[in-house]
């Protein structure tokens, strides 16, 4: 059942900047492939460093 909170939220956050890059950096977003951005957004947050 983690695993299926977890990667909603994943999903939501992904969803979320995806759209914040759409509405604020649309000549960049627009060079790439939206796959191409998704799994960038997933591979960063994958090795962000958690603050404790």
């Amino acid at each position: 059942m983690a695993y299926i909170v977890a990667d909603e939220f994943t999903n939501e956050t992904v969803n979320s900047l995806m759209q914040y890059i759409r509405n604020n950096f649309p000549e960049e977003c627009s060079k790439y492939d939206e796959d191409v951005l998704r799994n960038a957004i997933l591979i960063n947050l994958q090795n962000a460093e958690i603050e404790k």
